[in-house]
Parts: C-alpha cells; sequence; structure tokens
C-alpha cells in the first residue's frame, strides 16, 4: 500500500523565532516560551517534589491550551475534593497521559548541534520520538498493525534506557526521525519540535555570564553534551591542578603529577572516539 503521509512535514520552532523567560534558577523547571500567539511551558512546572514522587515523570512540552483546559480541570476537581488536587499531577505525567483528556498538540524538543552546522546537524532525544510515534498514529485515526507493534518493541529495547541505566541518552538526527515516521506512514504534519529550552536558557547564561550549556535527558535527569564535558573537566579539574609545583607530592609520590598528565591524556583520547552527535 502507497504510503500516504510521506510527503508532510513537521514544523520546527528554533530559538531564534522565540522568546525566552526563566522564572528562577531552575530552568528546567521555571522556563516560559513564546512564539507568536503561543506559550510554552514544562509540564513539571506546576508540581512540587512532593507532587513529584507519587508518579514517574517525563519531560513534555505543554502550550496554552494545555494549560487552560489543566487549570480548569484542576479548578473543578479541588472544589469538589482537596484530596484530589494531587491525584491531579497524575495527568501531567507525560504526553500519553495528558493526551486522554484532550486533543493535545504533540511536541518533542530538538537539540541544536554543538558548532555552526545545517539544521539537519540537530538531533532529538530517541525516547521522545519513541513515545509520540503511537499518539501521532491514534490522532490520525491508524490502528496499530502487528508490524508497527514489532517495530516499536525492537526500538524499545535498543533506544530506550533501563530505570538503573546511567549511559549516555540516545538522540537520533532529523533524517533518522523522518525515517522512523516514514515506518509507520505518521503525517508529520501533526508534530511540532522546539529547540530544546534549558539548552537555550543556559547557553544565554553562559554567554552572559559563565556556565555550561546543559538541558536534561526525557527522564529530567540533567546532561551535558560531550564538548560541554570536555570543558567542564578542563575549568574544574586540570585549570585546578598547580603544574608548576616542584614538591613531590607527599600522598602519591614524585610520580603524582605525571601519573595524572598521563590520566588526562587517556580522558582526551576516548573522547577523541566519541561520537559527539549521539
Amino acid at each position: 500500500m502507497a504510503a500516504k503521509h510521506k510527503d508532510t512535514r513537521y514544523r520546527v520552532i528554533y530559538a531564534k523565532d522565540y522568546q525566552i523567560e526563566s522564572k528562577s534558577h531552575n530552568v528546567i523547571r521555571d522556563f516560559e516560551i513564546y512564539h507568536q500567539d503561543t506559550l510554552f511551558r514544562c509540564n513539571v512546572d506546576y508540581l512540587t517534589d512532593e507532587l513529584m514522587a507519587l508518579h514517574k515523570y517525563t519531560f513534555t512540552l505543554i502550550d496554552k491550551q494545555d494549560i487552560d483546559i489543566f487549570h480548569r480541570m484542576l479548578s473543578n476537581n479541588c472544589r469538589r475534593n482537596v484530596n484530589d488536587c494531587s491525584g491531579m499531577a497524575g495527568i501531567l505525567r507525560n504526553m500519553a497521559t495528558m493526551s486522554k483528556n484532550h486533543q493535545k498538540n504533540l511536541y518533542i524538543r530538538c537539540i541544536p548541534p554543538q558548532v555552526a552546522l545545517s539544521p539537519e546537524s540537530y538531533r532529538v532525544f530517541a525516547e521522545d520520538v519513541l513515545d509520540v510515534v503511537p499518539l501521532i498514529l491514534k490522532r490520525q485515526n491508524t490502528k496499530m498493525s502487528a508490524k508497527h507493534i514489532r517495530i516499536l518493541n525492537v526500538k524499545n529495547g535498543e533506544w530506550r534506557k533501563k530505570d538503573d541505566d546511567k549511559s549516555l541518552d540516545l538522540t537520533v538526527s532529523f533524517e533518522q526521525l523522518d525515517e522512523f515516521l516514514e515506518k509507520f506512514d505518521c503525517d508529520k504534519s501533526l508534530l511540532t519540535l522546539v529547540e530544546d529550552p534549558m539548552y537555550t536558557a543556559t547557553k544565554m547564561d553562559q554567554e552572559t555570564h559563565s556556565g555550561y550549556r546543559m538541558t536534561c535527558a526525557p527522564d529530567l535527569t540533567q546532561v551535558i553534551d560531550p564538548l560541554q564535558a570536555a570543558a567542564f573537566f578542563f575549568h574544574s579539574v586540570v585549570n585546578g591542578v598547580d603544574w608548576s609545583r616542584k614538591e613531590p607530592c607527599l600522598e602519591h609520590g614524585p610520580e603524582c603529577l605525571k601519573t595524572l598528565k598521563k590520566r588526562f591524556m587517556r580522558i582526551l583520547e576516548e573522547y577523541a572516539k566519541t561520537d559527539v552527535t549521539v
């Protein structure tokens, strides 16, 4: 059967096209994005630490429609029973739970390239792609086939981190995103990519003050790209060593600096082998 949606395109909202405001130093939670007539926030912006302990949350961008609907539902529930307010936090767990209550617009973040490359160098978190595909299919009234389920199961095993996994969060390129969506004949026009707000906010802070560009993974863990990690390593570790010291180290002996230098060089060699686009 011919693909109906192969030529569809998702929309991309780049940082240069929106205005971002941070309400506090916690840029992962407290930011607002203004793009044309749309307001974006993060789903965990509304949650206290106590409420976040009740569920496992996935970072999700919400827009003004989501915000208005959530406020209305929260107001109605709390008016009936104050104990229902904490239960409402479950609605905000992820894109899927929020989409059960209304036809939510679908957004995922895209991470900018570490150097000035083409727009195709932007990447998206692989786990976000896995989460959004079933929602797109539902929106376009396409039933999940056995083949679709097999593909998702395979990629869930390859792309999704286990709860105790401390490895790097996998990202995919726009080209890989297109290829994956086309396996399901997804209508890509139902999806909007938004340049990562936390990366944008920390980049602005780095340029005006100091610090490092970072963001959070889908599971809300703070992450930093390999290039920024290398910069952090040098600023906080290498620069903290007195390389001109002549006296032998009392703790590690006379070969201390030489050994330390070798270890740093091994780290650099490992970094040089790293695919910084992943």
